[in-house]
């Protein structure tokens, strides 16, 4: 928890426990980090009735 937290913290991104299982090594995870990632969209406000 705390490694994940400080690259997140450092590099401004989102890595999970899973991730560094994942990409074992500094280099592998180097690698996963530099790809460009899948934003997802933005919420919007739902209009009409509520179910």
């Amino acid at each position: 928890m705390r490694l994940t937290n400080r690259i997140n913290t450092t590099l401004n991104t989102h890595t999970t426990i899973h991730t560094l299982f994942q990409h074992p090594t500094i280099a592998d995870l180097a690698n996963h980090l530099s790809e460009p990632r899948r934003e997802r969209p933005a919420l919007r406000r739902r209009t009409g009735p509520r179910p």
